[in-house]
């Protein structure tokens, strides 16, 4: 007999079947109930995604005990979800991000050149020892 009491799981998806309603990306924000099924998540996950740092949240204007959340944001770990099964993809999309995946004061990727603490790394791997420039 079933507990009544008990949360239970949303059924596991596919991998090609669709995840929720459908929402252009850059319209705005969407509800936690949009977000959590746009994810394929239990609204407790959706939570667990904003205290690591996954995921944005704000305060709905008007309702101070709503949360709201960046539909880019949705999208993006939607993304993250997809590769993450499908890891074949990963290195095709990784080129398409545009911005950085972790900001970092070691290296800097820019004009086409990667650079470590400040200096040329392709220079770097020319003159340099890679213990002189580990150190």
């Amino acid at each position: 007999m079933r507990d009544p009491k008990r949360l239970e799981k949303p059924p596991r998806r596919t991998s090609g079947e669709h995840r929720g309603p459908d929402r252009p990306t850059g319209q705005g924000f969407v509800t936690a109930a949009e977000a959590a099924e746009l994810l394929g998540v239990r609204p407790a996950t959706l939570y667990a995604y904003v205290s690591r740092g996954l995921l944005r949240s704000e305060t709905v204007p008007g309702s101070p005990r709503s949360r709201r959340y960046p539909v880019e944001d949705v999208e993006a770990l939607r993304l993250r979800q997809s590769l993450r099964r499908h890891p074949e993809r990963a290195a095709p999309q990784a080129l398409h991000f545009g911005a950085p995946v972790l900001e970092s004061a070691l290296t800097l990727v820019e004009g086409g050149r990667l650079f470590y603490r400040g200096c040329d790394a392709v220079e770097l791997a020319r003159t340099e020892s890679f213990e002189r420039v580990a150190a």
